[in-house]
């Protein structure tokens, strides 16, 4: 829409160079905190024709992307946070969509921003068990009452009693999971009654789950209106630090059967824009269960495009408020593993593993992440993190050598 920078002081101390942008479509971007989610999603933007506009810390690397129109820089994420309530209260924001990937300020700016204010970023925050859900782990068990969402047996815990009386109800094992962690770290599972009565950290209230063996399914969803607009399913080749924490590669695949799913979600969910719903494929039976849902933008988009699946159509559709035939999906017979740089290539030389290392040699039948497409972003965060391993290395000090202790002679 047109804008007059009078209309907004805020808005224009904000974005001066939006009063000289000729008028066209465009979404307001909040990035993570590094490139691990967005860096080769705004690709996507740009081919459907949508400007992108950004708000971030002064010093992040994604303000140099060329897909990047005009950048507000800020202090540090809690500027960031204030910056953007602001923006979404002003009647004259320039923007179709917002997106939001960094999840520390999701989380608290759906604890902290007003209903109307909330409404301007999430239109669908007002629907009952949304706000809950969106919040966090603990709205799951609410979801599965409200929606039928299929989700282990679980509980929110506020003491060792009741998580031992979750496990005595559904079995053993079973998962706590921290209210304040994200990227599946801080989790921890307990074989046994004694395991639990021995077990550490844990910080009250916590939810806790049933533990169900098998492994993690992706779901990465680009919703809208309660429609869902596309979608990636994946299996979890790889995690960071331990089988609960965050992936660092994957394996895409064609999953029709889990359309229902990821259609039950955006529909009773009703959140706009990217998102992402971590599942477990039970072992021995095939059963699917949600046991988080991220309201962010998700890592699985950048390997749209080596799924064979062109998604600026969907984005387009958001961008104009409108809602696609059928929500696009990798075709039949999609099979693609992917790697997440760097923290895959790191992993492999800490661990010696050879074969994995393969995966990022020229002409290796793989997929991953190095965003050349956008080389200067990709070139000034490689420098940035360079120098900074390099200062971590100059200013170590081994440990000073232990100094044997004197022996005394026996009389």
């Amino acid at each position: 829409m047109p804008w007059a920078p009078a209309a907004d002081d805020f808005l224009a101390r904000c974005f001066p160079a939006l009063a000289a942008a000729p008028p066209r479509r465009a979404v307001l971007v909040v990035p993570d905190s590094s490139l691990y989610l967005l860096f080769r999603t705004l690709r996507i933007f740009c081919k459907a024709g949508v400007a992108v506009d950004l708000l971030c810390p002064r010093h992040h690397p994604i303000k140099f992307s060329r897909y990047v129109r005009h950048t507000c820089e800020a202090e540090d994420w809690r500027d960031v946070e204030t910056k953007f309530a602001r923006l979404l209260r002003s009647p004259q924001r320039p923007w179709c969509r917002t997106l939001v990937a960094h999840e520390p300020t999701v989380r608290r700016l759906l604890q902290t921003l007003d209903a109307e204010t909330l409404a301007a970023w999430q239109p669908g925050i007002s629907a009952p068990g949304v706000r809950e859900f969106y919040e966090g782990k603990f709205g799951l068990p609410a979801a599965q009452a409200r929606w039928g969402l299929p989700i282990p047996p679980s509980r929110v815990c506020r003491d060792a009693a009741e998580v031992r009386e979750l496990a005595e109800d559904a079995g053993w094992p079973v998962v706590v999971k921290p209210a304040d962690h994200m990227g599946g770290l801080g989790v921890q599972k307990f074989d046994d009654a004694a395991q639990l009565a021995a077990g550490r950290d844990l910080h009250f209230p916590l939810l806790a789950q049933k533990f169900i063996e098998g492994p993690r399914v992706v779901l990465d969803l680009f919703c809208s209106g309660g429609k869902l607009l596309a979608w990636l399913a994946s299996y979890s080749s790889v995690q960071a630090k331990g089988p609960f924490s965050y992936s660092t590669g994957r394996h895409f695949r064609a999953m029709p059967a889990l359309r229902p799913l990821a259609e039950l979600v955006a529909r009773e969910s009703r959140y706009e824009g990217f998102c992402g719903v971590d599942c477990v494929e039970e072992a021995g039976t095939g059963r699917i269960y949600v046991i988080e849902f991220n309201p962010r933008a998700t890592a699985g988009w950048r390997f749209g495009r080596d799924c064979g699946v062109d998604f600026a159509p969907a984005v387009a559709a958001w961008a104009g408020g409108a809602t696609l035939a059928a929500p696009l999906t990798p075709p039949p017979g999609c099979d693609v593993p992917a790697h997440y740089f760097p923290t895959d290539l790191y992993r492999c030389f800490r661990r010696h593993d050879w074969r994995g290392l393969q995966n990022w040699l020229p002409g290796a039948n793989s997929r991953h992440d190095i965003c050349w497409d956008d080389p200067v972003v990709f070139m000034i965060a490689s420098a940035r993190r360079l120098r900074k391993r390099l200062q971590n290395l100059a200013t170590f000090s081994p440990p000073a050598p232990l100094t044997p202790w004197p022996l005394t002679p026996r009389p």
